[in-house]
């Protein structure tokens, strides 16, 4: 049954992989090409920035367009909008209009994701979601590692990989159009309050808004950082490509454990993990060494996990009728911490130096270990037996919560009728 799915869904994976790794290559690309144009390291801040902006309206808007005109005729325009804006970041390399391209490139991105992480959901069964879903996640990641060692090909002040980046996203087009696999079925879920989430659960509330906000200063603002200290450009991609894996390798022993104990303790240690590991790169961030290699690669492994962890300990305080619903309000959480990132960083780092990119990262990360230790002896932790399980996500604030939103409707819907049929059963007898 497995294989019928794979087979049927090949077009996706090679249009996420060929996506993931245009996108991975393009975020390190404009990073580096930013730094070299002489952009200040606030107006870098800014640009980098305004992509979780477009993103964060694509999420809102680009539903509405999938309803109206079809989930194909949507990918096939975003996918033409975001490949004629990698063109224009080359022949416009100037703060302000960077600055309007990145919006409609991150609305163009969010339209992408979505129609092929809706369609992967549509098309996956309770049997095979869980395959499927680990096959994307091993796309996504390998795509996006990928794209960062492409950087390799060509001088980032010309125009070819601008034009790579395109070319790879105008590819993802072509098997996609040409499935035969039906469209999905979007549905419109009212979002949960934010503020009702923060109530519920402040810690899972603030872990989810500072994994967004660690996730996106580092892969917006560490290319250009690796940029101005000299390193090499086989170096700079080799560093980003490590970061993203140690997010991928420690996913699983974290979310593994988060199952079995308070996940509060987990979510403080992977804290402190996270902010040791950074304030170690502030000290060895300027010099290429072995030792650099391993501490960029356990930062990566403490800064990504937190919103796997921190968005299951929300869902361990929500009824399952309320999953639905907050499932939309999550990821709009990790959106507004993306936004907030990079440019609360670069003003951190124009204030004190250069230098101080790691040193922000483990602030933040410090914040959450002293919020988490005051929760974890003030607020009684949720029993094991009543935890939901922990789902590995991507960390990408997108549409991977229609994942868990199907499978949450479909396990409500079961239930009902087995109450129903249970109520029925006892009424018949008496």
């Amino acid at each position: 049954m497995f294989k019928t799915v794979f087979i049927s869904l090949w077009a996706l994976f090679v249009g996420i992989g060929l996506i993931m790794a245009g996108n991975g290559l393009q975020g390190s690309l404009l990073g580096i090409r930013a730094e070299l144009e002489g952009f200040s390291t606030i107006q870098i801040g800014i640009v980098m920035t305004l992509y979780y902006v477009g993103y964060l309206l694509g999420t809102t808007f680009i539903k509405k367009y999938i309803l109206a005109v079809g989930h194909i005729r949507v990918f096939a325009a975003m996918a033409s909008l975001a490949s004629v804006m990698v063109l224009a970041h080359s022949f416009l390399p100037h703060v302000w209009a960077w600055a309007v391209i990145r919006v409609f490139t991150g609305f163009s991105f969010a339209g992408l994701y979505i129609v092929i992480e809706s369609w992967l959901n549509s098309s996956a069964d309770n049997k095979s979601r869980g395959k499927v879903l680990g096959i994307y996640m091993v796309i996504n990641y390998a795509g996006l590692m990928g794209g960062q060692f492409l950087l390799n090909l060509s001088d980032p002040m010309q125009h070819d990989l601008f034009v790579l980046i395109s070319v790879l996203i105008s590819l993802a087009l072509i098997p996609i159009s040409l499935s035969r696999r039906p469209g999905p079925i979007i549905h419109d879920v009212q979002p949960m309050s934010v503020m009702k989430l923060k109530s519920i659960s402040p810690i899972g509330f603030y872990g989810v808004l500072v994994s967004g906000l660690c996730a996106s200063t580092f892969l917006s603002l560490g290319t250009p950082f690796f940029m101005k200290s000299g390193f090499q450009i086989s170096d700079i991609a080799t560093l980003m490509a490590l970061c993203i894996f140690g997010g991928v390798v420690f996913q699983y022993p974290f979310g593994w454990l988060s199952d079995r104990i308070d996940r509060r303790t987990v979510i403080l240690g992977v804290s402190l993990f996270a902010s040791m590991a950074a304030f170690a790169c502030s000290f060895y961030s300027t010099e290429m060494s072995p030792l650099l290699y391993v501490l960029i690669f356990l930062l990566g492994g403490g800064i990504m996990p937190i919103y796997g962890l921190s968005a299951a300990h929300l869902n361990d305080h929500l009824a399952s009728d309320q999953i639905i619903a907050a499932s939309a309000s999550i990821i709009l959480i990790s959106a507004i911490g993306a936004c907030l990132g990079p440019v609360l960083a670069s003003v951190f780092m124009d204030v004190f130096s250069e230098k101080a990119l790691f040193l922000f990262l483990a602030v933040i990360q410090i914040s959450i270990f002293a919020f988490a230790s005051y929760r974890k002896v003030s607020v009684e932790p949720v029993p094991v037996g009543e935890k939901r399980r922990y789902v590995n996500l991507p960390m990408r604030m997108a549409s991977e919560a229609s994942f868990i939103i199907r499978k949450t409707r479909e396990e409500i819907r079961k239930r009902t009728a087995d109450k129903k049929h249970k109520h029925n059963g006892n009424g018949g007898g008496q």
